[in-house]
């Protein structure tokens, strides 16, 4: 196994190796402008903009780079499965998952009630966040280039812990759920 070790690493090497050595993100334009893009362009600055067409003509620009590379990008991810399928097996694991949750401390059925838990009741809270931020950035739907944005400004305030219910209904005030 331990001759082995260096090999285990080597699909997520690649892959970084792709993304940020490899990889030219097309530049776009939004608002009558050029912008350039890259990984860190779009994930810290664009991917979280409150500028709508500026967000989603990033993502098409991000997205259609990273179609460039999807094989390879499945290749390399298809061999870090196996390194941890083989290595599950190695070690005496009943399977993969096991493996992966022994290495984070985490027992099968804690992972099983987390899993039932976000399909079960959080799905329909994550829809109700996801109609909430349309209408608060005053969009008809919300894209996949969307989903990482944030309640307007007028939201972000600072709060104690004896506030919650006084910044709850100011957002749902703004959004005209009540008055």
């Amino acid at each position: 196994m331990a001759n082995l070790a260096p090999t285990f690493q080597q699909a997520y090497s690649n892959y970084e190796t792709t993304k940020f050595e490899d990889m030219t993100v097309d530049s776009f334009e939004a608002n009558g402008q050029s912008y350039a893009n890259s990984y860190v362009l779009f994930e810290n600055d664009y991917e979280i903009s409150h500028d709508t067409e500026l967000r989603r003509e990033s993502a098409k620009s991000f997205y259609k780079t990273l179609r460039a590379y999807k094989n390879t990008t499945a290749a390399n991810y298809l061999a870090n499965v196996k390194n941890e399928q083989i290595e599950a097996k190695l070690r005496g694991f009943d399977s993969t998952i096991d493996y992966l949750l022994f290495q984070q401390n985490v027992s099968r059925d804690l992972f099983n009630r987390q899993i039932g838990v976000i399909m079960k009741e959080l799905a329909p809270h994550m829809r109700r966040f996801v109609k909430l931020m349309a209408k608060a950035h005053g969009l008809d739907k919300i894209t996949h280039a969307d989903l990482k944005i944030s309640l307007p400004s007028e939201f972000n305030q600072r709060i104690t812990p004896e506030q919650p219910f006084m910044t709850d209904h100011l957002i749902f005030c703004f959004l005209g759920l009540v008055s």
